[in-house]
């Protein structure tokens, strides 16, 4: 999975490509000591040392280039995950924690401890509507029980609470062990997943 180049309209534009760069980086060193309201575009460009008319160029203001990045973001999970082949949501945490790990700096915008809310119910939305998709897939029913969506939004934001921490206590606890980790709950999940099957029948 890659962010790069999808926020600019040009996307073979080197330099629109290595400001784009300079100014994601710049904006989250920032959220790591601040929240976005209290940014100013001055500090941006100061961090990503560019011109404040290099920035007005592309954005209108500091949350117009964090709602651009945030909705690249999505898009790109989503993309992700209907491409996916494995039509398992294992997988497809697996790609996120990846991708997390490989591009800090998304890690500590979207995750970190000054992250904007509205990414977080972005991705559980997202998530959800994919956790649901695969267990219709897997049962093979085309109306999903109530159950299915209390336990999908407990199972879902387990996870994501799960990340937030890893994230912010600066992915000290290893990649892999995490990962194993949320494989084995997403077993016991699949196990009272089974259950709500035998009762409902």
């Amino acid at each position: 999975m890659s962010i790069s180049g999808v926020i600019f309209m040009n996307k073979n534009d080197r330099r629109s490509k290595k400001t784009e760069t300079a100014l994601l980086g710049a904006l989250s060193e920032l959220l790591g000591e601040k929240q976005l309201r209290d940014i100013t575009v001055n500090e941006l460009v100061n961090r990503a040392d560019l011109h404040r008319s290099t920035f007005y160029t592309h954005y209108s203001d500091i949350y117009d280039l964090y709602e651009r990045t945030e909705n690249a973001f999505i898009k790109m999970l989503n993309d992700y995950a209907t491409t996916n082949s494995s039509n398992e949501y294992k997988e497809l945490f697996a790609g996120i924690i990846n991708y997390l790990d490989s591009n800090r700096w998304c890690s500590l915008m979207f995750f970190g401890q000054n992250c904007e809310p509205t990414f977080q119910a972005k991705i559980f939305d997202l998530l959800i509507d994919r956790y649901l998709k695969i267990c219709a897939y897997e049962e093979q029913v085309t109306k999903i029980p109530e159950e299915w969506h209390l336990l999908a939004a407990y199972h879902v934001g387990g996870n994501i609470s799960l990340l937030k921490y890893w994230v912010q206590n600066g992915f000290a606890y290893p990649k892999d062990k995490l990962m194993e980790m949320l494989f084995n709950i997403d077993i016991g999940f699949d196990k009272i997943f089974s259950l709500i099957n035998k009762s409902g029948n």
